[in-house]
């Protein structure tokens, strides 16, 4: 089976069940796993990529992950005549499509300051531990990070640049650098200029942009400190920290580029020990 002609047809069928045009390139990767029947001996593989999935995807994306999985089934099913997987990865397609209701995915939160420590001080490149630090005090989406050029920073005016097409929104954002974490940004950037032939602010050996697999992929950090670390993490970060320092709703949307303060506001979570520790200050009483 040719996998280029397969994704066509299968871009065509999703787009006539009217699902996101963004799922299409989304789920190309299910496409092309699904096509490795040697991988199949074992549902492993295909167990694997579902867990995964659910472990660290928002719930919206899971939710669409679902759709997508179940619809290549029906796929299958319609147009192929469940020719294209062994008969077990077949059963396991009809599991999943028979899902009503995913299974809840694990809270994103803010990492404490003892986490953010331990990230910081792991073994890692130079440009993994720019990014975690870009991350954390910029509040930048993995993707803006991975695509920023050195040509975005002002470091003259203090700012950093986000281009519009790499904002979820479409609109440019300017992000202020603040006098803490302006010197390292500086450090980096002006060391960056230096190099021959450097566009990107961070960038593999060969000046190309780093790829999103080898982005993401933090496993060796996560085994020597013990948890996961996710991008989206450290913006949660970024935005509770902000929070709690300015008390300014509209600065925090401004500042992550969000189109509305309501879509800030989630990231914006309270401990149990935070909500009692401003409780127990209030001098507030309902009855007379």
């Amino acid at each position: 089976m040719d996998n280029d002609k397969l994704i066509i047809e299968y871009s065509e069928y999703i787009q006539a069940k009217g699902l996101e045009p963004n799922s299409i390139k989304s789920y190309k990767s299910l496409v092309s796993i699904a096509l490795e029947a040697n991988a199949f001996n074992s549902l492993h593989n295909l167990n694997a990529f579902i867990n995964h999935r659910r472990n660290t995807r928002a719930q919206r994306t899971f939710n669409l992950t679902l759709i997508a999985m179940r619809s290549f089934a029906q796929f299958n099913e319609l147009y192929y005549e469940d020719e294209l997987f062994p008969k077990k990865v077949m059963q396991q397609l009809d599991d999943i499509k028979s899902y009503s209701n995913p299974i809840n995915v694990q809270d994103r939160r803010a990492y404490t300051s003892e986490q953010v420590e331990s990230m910081m001080n792991a073994s890692m490149s130079a440009w993994r531990w720019q990014v975690l630090f870009t991350a954390l005090n910029l509040g930048l989406r993995s993707n803006q990070i991975r695509t920023l050029k050195l040509s975005d920073f002002d470091l003259e005016k203090r700012y950093v640049n986000v281009r519009a097409e790499n904002s979820k929104n479409k609109k440019k954002i300017s992000i202020p650098l603040v006098p803490t974490v302006f010197r390292t940004i500086q450090n980096w950037v002006e060391t960056r200029r230096l190099e021959k032939d450097s566009i990107y602010y961070v960038e593999t050996k060969i000046g190309k942009i780093i790829s999103k697999r080898t982005f993401s992929y933090w496993k060796k950090q996560e085994k020597e400190i013990g948890f996961a670390i996710l991008m989206h993490n450290c913006r949660y970060t970024f935005a509770t920290n902000l929070w709690k320092a300015k008390k300014d709703l509209i600065l925090c949307q401004k500042m992550l580029g969000h189109s509305s303060p309501v879509v800030t506001t989630t990231y914006l979570k309270l401990t149990d020990e935070e909500i009692h520790n401003k409780f127990v200050d209030l001098d507030f009483k309902v009855t007379p």
